[in-house]
């Protein structure tokens, strides 16, 4: 688990597509917000 939270830190671009697929795909929040919460608490 670890590694993803390191895999998303040098990645910002991940986390601003996640960004954008929240608001293109309002079916499937979890997935971006996943991605956001691991860098955030980390």
């Amino acid at each position: 688990k670890l590694d993803s939270g390191s895999d998303f830190k040098p990645q910002p671009k991940l986390i601003a597509v996640s960004n954008t697929i929240t608001f293109a795909n309002p079916k499937a929040p979890v997935y971006p917000c996943l991605a956001q919460g691991k860098s955030w608490n980390e």
